[in-house]
C-alpha cells in the first residue's frame, strides 16, 4: 500500500491537482509486494519573483526499508515536472528490486556452495 503525502510551496493546491499527483504516484504501488510505503511529494514555485514564466517544480522522497528512493525535476509545466518524478522514481525502483534479486541470488548460490562442500568434508 503506498500512501502519499502532499506539501505544496508558494502555490495553491487544489484538489483537481491534488487528485492528479495522488493518481500518478499511486502508480508506482505495484512494484510494492504488500509492503506499507510512504511517498512525501512537494510541489511549488522555487521563488514568486521569475522575470520569464512560470517556474515549477516537483519532488518526491519514498522511504524503503534500507534505501531512500528521490526524484526531483523542474520546468514550465507543473504537470509534466510531476510526470518526470514519477518516471524517475519508477526506474529507481526497478532498479533497486533487480540489486536486492541479484544480492537473494547469489546468497542462495553461495549457500548451495556451502551445503556442497560440507557433504564433501563429511563423506572424507
Amino acid at each position: 500500500m503506498l500512501k502519499v503525502n502532499i506539501k505544496s510551496t508558494n502555490l495553491v493546491l487544489t484538489s483537481g491537482l491534488k487528485k492528479f499527483i495522488r493518481t500518478k504516484i499511486k502508480t508506482l504501488e505495484k512494484f510494492f509486494d504488500n509492503i506499507q510505503v510512504e511517498a512525501r511529494v512537494e510541489i511549488g514555485k522555487p521563488s514568486l519573483h521569475h522575470q520569464k514564466g512560470n517556474v515549477f517544480y516537483a519532488e518526491c522522497q519514498i522511504n524503503l526499508s534500507k534505501k531512500v528512493l528521490r526524484a526531483t525535476s523542474q520546468g514550465e509545466n507543473l504537470k509534466t515536472a510531476i510526470l518526470e518524478v514519477r518516471e524517475e522514481l519508477e526506474r529507481q525502483i526497478k532498479r533497486y528490486k533487480e540489486e536486492r534479486k541479484t544480492k537473494m541470488e547469489k546468497g542462495g548460490r553461495k549457500l548451495k556452495e556451502d551445503l556442497k562442500a560440507s557433504e564433501i568434508t563429511k563423506k572424507s
